[in-house]
């Protein structure tokens, strides 16, 4: 497991969920994004089974289909790549809930695939930290395996984590370091 070093607290990520300390190597991708977006956004301090961001074989960047409702960020390796290039590794990010937001509830499907092609953990709920209650989405595997995710709402936005063929315990741990990166709400 990687603890993302060198952490800071910048006043522009100050929100209504308070303020979260960004990891220097994310300093630029969280200033583009945080010109487009109109809410809070989150950012971890764990990311398992990703070592060394920032340091050439990994990077996190904004995906570019950000808006005031919406972003997302996508870490890529070069670790493994065939191509020499950059690979997906994963992905996190956040959404507003606005009526025309699907309920969590609709990322339960699976499709019918044979069952060395799915997680073998199912789709379910998933008790975070803070008593924040989640949904893990397990992945699926055709070419590529897909992303498995949990999927969390604070307040009026929904945010999620995810990792290609993860388990539901490191993705908990992903999650879990982005809710304990912003301050206890007071109540």
């Amino acid at each position: 497991m990687n603890a993302l070093a060198s952490l800071i607290v910048l006043s522009a990520a100050a929100s209504e969920l308070g303020p979260v300390a960004i990891p220097q190597h994310l300093e630029s991708a969280y200033e583009q994004v945080a010109q487009r977006v109109s809410f809070p956004i989150v950012l971890p301090t764990e990311i398992p089974n990703v070592t060394d961001v920032g340091s050439g074989d990994f990077r996190i960047t904004p995906e570019g289909h950000d808006s005031e409702d919406r972003y997302a960020f996508l870490i890529d390796s070069t670790a493994g790549c065939d191509n020499g290039g950059w690979c997906p590794t994963g992905s996190f990010g956040g959404e507003m809930l606005e009526g025309a937001t699907p309920l969590i509830e609709m990322f339960g499907y699976i499709l019918t695939l044979p069952p060395d092609s799915v997680s073998s953990e199912p789709w379910q709920e998933v008790s975070l930290t803070r008593d924040i209650q989640g949904v893990f989405v397990p992945w699926e595997k055709t070419d590529q395996c897909s992303e498995a995710r949990i999927y969390w709402e604070q307040e009026d936005y929904r945010y999620y984590v995810g990792l290609p063929c993860e388990n539901l315990t490191n993705l908990t741990v992903f999650a879990n370091s982005i809710i304990e990166n912003q301050p206890i709400p007071e109540e």
